[in-house]
């Protein structure tokens, strides 16, 4: 398993959107990435929902977790480089 938040010429990796990891404060359940947003005090964050919820919860719930909550699939999970500066994400090298 890898965390988020490796960072690399001023850029964070993340998990990109539609893609998933394990959400480690929810018992390492499947978490599916929709977007992120810088918080003012909390930094870099993700905005999505446990994968269970799909079918078990309204889907429009959404939970807010800290980038480094979320740990990579390995070769499951799709990631990309966020830059703080510009606000874009590059998706990594396959």
């Amino acid at each position: 398993m890898r965390e988020c938040g490796n960072t690399e010429n001023d850029k964070v990796e993340v998990i990109m959107p539609g893609s998933f990891g394990w959400s480690i404060p929810n018992g390492r359940q499947e978490y599916v990435v929709e977007s992120y947003f810088v918080h003012p005090k909390d930094g870099l964050k993700y905005r999505g929902h446990l994968l269970a919820w799909e079918k078990s919860r309204d889907p429009s719930a959404k939970m807010q977790l800290s980038i480094k909550s979320i740990e990579i699939v390995p070769g499951e999970s799709v990631t990309g480089w966020y830059d703080y500066e510009s606000g874009e994400t590059t998706p990594s090298a396959l």
